[in-house]
């Protein structure tokens, strides 16, 4: 389906993109990129790792929108463990080992 086609009511989505950016509401907040698939796994930690990205971007907006600043300091946190994660990942992925 193009990106102009919409599923008629009621009907199953007919790709992963079409069901996730009806589940979100929008189709713009997914891009067809982050969804491939590919065998190498530093492509997947890199996809993962802008999938956390784009997380603490939406709980920033929240926390703007909402007027909550606390929700502010969680989207930070999450950035700090993200960041974290992916580099623990890549050494280990690299070295075998984490110490």
């Amino acid at each position: 389906m193009g990106q102009g086609t919409r599923t008629p009511a009621g009907a199953p989505p007919t790709s992963v993109r079409e069901g996730l950016g009806e589940a979100r509401g929008s189709r713009d907040l997914i891009d067809e990129d982050d969804l491939q698939i590919d065998e190498d796994p530093y492509d997947r930690i890199l996809a993962v790792n802008a999938l956390g990205t784009k997380t603490v971007i939406l709980v920033a907006i929240l926390s703007f929108t909402t007027g909550r600043p606390e929700f502010l300091d969680i989207a930070l946190l999450y950035t700090l463990i993200n960041f974290v994660v992916t580099i623990a990942i890549l050494k280990y992925k690299e070295i075998g080992r984490l110490g």
